[in-house]
């Protein structure tokens, strides 16, 4: 799955981590205007904490231009479906919001929930695209270094369990994020929200009076948005839909939809749309 070149009005468009906000996510489509021509990627975790994780996999399993990525949450609904892998036992525990998407699951009809396992089953664990003069890397947070495109089930369950966990931002299951620069690929992922990336540098700032290895030039912006660390070749695209039914508990909150293409030829300005 490479992309060399982009036809005339056609764009490719990135979100993840949309956690059962169905009603974000039509938004979304709607703000971009998503049309046959476009391509959506979705880099995981479309269910969970939010009330409508199978409406919002339902409705990417019935579009052809649409094309979803393995997450953290994906991983632990299939181990808990097909009673395979580690991470079942973990999906309905309260603090990882499964629950809704079980009670969801179980409502519907045997056919449709092999379906849905069948779709789990087939989802691929990353995604490169070249575009213009650079490659990009699609994953929900680690990645494969000697890897292209791959399905999970083409992978070891151990390589698969890694990429959906370990982040540059988490103490434990944690990697570095030079790895991503060493890599050479472009890289674009969320798993971690990003007002918990600028909280982390803000305390940085005021108690050490230092900020992470970060090439941005601010520390929080007044809006959250979109992460880029240019130096180490990555952007983290989740804004925090995980709670957007407690947003009080994080500032804004909502879904990011970054156009790639408009951010590869050039205009970033115009790259990242927020929804909430």
């Amino acid at each position: 799955m490479t992309t060399n070149k982009t036809g005339a009005g056609m764009s490719i468009y990135v979100c993840g981590d949309i956690h059962g906000q169905y009603q974000l996510y039509k938004k979304m489509l709607d703000g971009i205007d998503f049309g046959a021509g476009d391509h959506l990627f979705i880099i995981g975790d479309l269910i969970d904490r939010g009330p409508e994780g199978i409406r919002i996999l339902q409705d990417a399993m019935q579009r052809g231009n649409v094309v979803c990525l393995i997450g953290n949450h994906e991983l632990m609904m299939y181990d808990y479906i097909t009673n395979t892998g580690e991470t079942g036992e973990f999906w309905a525990m309260w603090n990882n919001g499964g629950g809704v998407t079980k009670d969801a699951f179980y409502r519907l009809s045997a056919e449709n929930q092999m379906d849905i396992a069948a779709y789990l089953e087939d989802l691929y664990l990353q995604v490169e695209l070249t575009i213009g003069d650079k490659t990009w890397l699609l994953s929900h947070s680690s990645f494969l270094a000697e890897q292209g495109t791959v399905k999970w089930q083409d992978v070891s369950y151990r390589d698969t369990n890694k990429t959906v966990w370990d982040s540059p931002w988490r103490s434990f299951e944690h990697v570095s994020a030079e790895k991503y620069r060493e890599d050479g690929r472009y890289h674009i992922i969320g798993h971690v929200p990003v007002q918990r990336i600028y909280a982390a540098m803000q305390h940085a700032q005021e108690y050490f009076g230092q900020t992470t290895e970060s090439a941005i030039d601010r520390i929080a912006p007044a809006v959250p948005e979109a992460y880029i660390d240019q130096e180490n070749h990555l952007i983290n695209i989740d804004l925090g839909c995980a709670a957007y039914d407690r947003n009080s508990m994080i500032k804004g909150a909502g879904l990011c939809c970054m156009n790639l293409t408009e951010y590869a030829e050039g205009d970033p300005a115009k790259a990242f749309t927020y929804y909430m």
